[in-house]
């Protein structure tokens, strides 16, 4: 992390923070035995690197010298490929040719028995016949010119297999154009027999209800939500059908789970899907209005939607800013005055899953630092108080502080600049070097996780908060690149 820190910042030109850097790392290296940390191949050729954007010529030649004998006993190119070629690009720059001429023929014949894409064997023998020319090396060019030439009938040969896959493939795609003609009919066949089925379910729920035909909407519209069959349209309309028939029954157990099903299906299932960042909270509410009868419900998976409801009220309407801090600390004052009575804890104060869940909501209202700079002086102290609290019990469970949630990890920060402990451009600088290393934890993943994805949708709002703090506008600017 520490080289990849260097390297990012030596890009960026801020040769403050590739000092310090620097010392980190040479502190480590000082405190391990050699090869311990990182092959010594790479630990000389990235302290050349760093030599190099400093001007100390003399200190980089000699890790390079270092740098040349680590090469001759290398044994894995292919998991060091990047610092071969930042090696090769610094011997260019110190005009070692005759050097470079001798490694790059060992990593040619290297990335030929590896069968390496030919645009990296032309990249290779571009730079040795550079070699060969600057060192008036006759040979080599005539021999790097046959390999040059051995190279492009390969890929005319390629080229040929290349075009009659390509018309193995138009056949294969004419083929595959029939069979979707096929599947649209059918689809279309598909599609209709829904309509006639969808109507059916129209008129069906015109007519009043019974106890046969509200349990049979009841099964089937829980079995779709369950396994999470999510046609919204149809389910709302089956719920909302539901809701005031076992209101009228007082069948409180089924109105548990309308309520927190019709709640999901309207504020999460149909909202996302039409890009909607509003929270309607008339269901959740609804169940919060039968705390008064949780001791009445014998199954703990009914109680555990009580708590559920109160994470969507609280942390979800945070999320999507339907709420200001100040209302989330009314539901939350709410809640624990809840949680914690005679009756509740008498029944679920030793349930997992339960704790688990409102220590969640606890960590979690870090979300309310997207806007906390709107609230008034007395919720943003204790906004600020909380968040150091919670910051020293995550930093207490993890094994580096930079594995605690970004939004709670800033909001340390900005209690500590609000509390006059730290200046504003300390705990930017902070963020940053934390920021960075998020960035280099998630850039690997093919496709991004839910972690990565927050990630990056805070970023964006962490940094207007920066902004609207007054960093400078220099440093905000770097900021939105490291971001893009």
């Amino acid at each position: 992390v520490g080289f990849n820190m260097m390297y990012c910042y030596i890009k960026m030109d801020q040769s403050d923070n590739v000092l310090f850097y620097l010392k980190k790392v040479l502190s480590i290296l000082n405190s391990l035995t050699e090869g311990a940390l990182y092959p010594a191949f790479c630990i000389n050729i990235y302290m050349a690197f760093v030599k190099d954007y400093f001007g100390e010529t003399e200190e980089m030649d000699r890790y390079l010298d270092m740098v040349r004998e680590d090469f001759d006993i290398l044994e894995h190119y292919e998991t060091m490929s990047e610092e071969i070629e930042l090696y090769f690009e610094l011997l260019e720059k110190r005009k070692r040719f005759e050097e470079m001429a001798m490694q790059l023929d060992r990593y040619i014949k290297y990335a030929e028995e590896q069968n390496l894409t030919h645009h990296m064997m032309n990249s290779l023998l571009e730079k040795r016949m550079m070699c060969a020319y600057l060192t008036c090396d006759d040979e080599a060019t005539r021999k790097t010119n046959r390999y040059m030439e051995k190279i492009l009938m390969e890929q005319k040969r390629n080229r040929s297999e290349v075009t009659m896959q390509i018309e193995t493939n138009h056949m294969r795609d004419i083929k595959r154009q029939r069979m979707q003609k096929e599947m649209m009919r059918e689809n279309d066949a598909l599609e209709r027999k829904v309509e006639l089925e969808q109507e059916a379910l129209a008129k069906e729920l015109e007519v009043a209800l019974d106890d046969e035909r509200a349990n049979c909407l009841y099964q089937e519209s829980m079995d779709f939500y369950f396994q999470e069959l999510d046609d919204y349209v149809w389910l709302i309309s089956i719920f909302q059908k539901l809701i005031p028939y076992y209101e009228e029954k007082q069948d409180y157990v089924r109105l548990v789970y309308l309520y927190g099903a019709l709640d999901y299906e309207w504020n999460e299932v149909r909202n996302r899907q039409l890009h909607k960042k509003e929270q309607d909270f008339t269901y959740i509410d609804k169940l919060i209005e039968m705390m008064p009868m949780y001791s009445s419900f014998t199954d703990r998976k009914i109680r555990k939607r009580f708590w559920n409801n109160y994470y969507n009220k609280i942390i979800v309407g945070l999320e999507k800013r339907c709420i200001m801090v100040r209302e989330a600390y009314q539901f939350l004052d709410e809640m624990k005055q809840k949680w914690n009575s005679e009756e509740v804890q008498s029944l679920d104060a030793n349930d997992v899953e339960m704790n688990q869940l409102i220590s969640l909501i606890r960590l979690r209202f870090g979300k309310g630092l997207l806007q906390i700079l709107d609230e008034e002086k007395e919720i943003q102290t204790r906004f600020y108080r909380d968040a150091q609290s919670l910051y020293e019990e995550r930093k207490a469970m993890v094994k580096s502080e930079y594995e605690i949630e970004p939004v709670l990890f800033a909001s340390n920060l900005f209690s500590l600049y609000r509390m006059k402990k730290r200046s504003i451009h300390e705990i930017f600088d902070e963020y940053m070097d934390f920021h960075m290393y998020q960035c280099l934890k998630y850039q690997n993943e093919d496709i991004p996780s839910l972690d990565a994805l927050e990630f990056y949708d805070d970023s964006v709002e962490i940094m207007a908060n920066w902004a609207r703090l007054g960093v400078h506008e220099e440093k905000i600017r770097k900021m939105e690149l490291v971001i893009s």
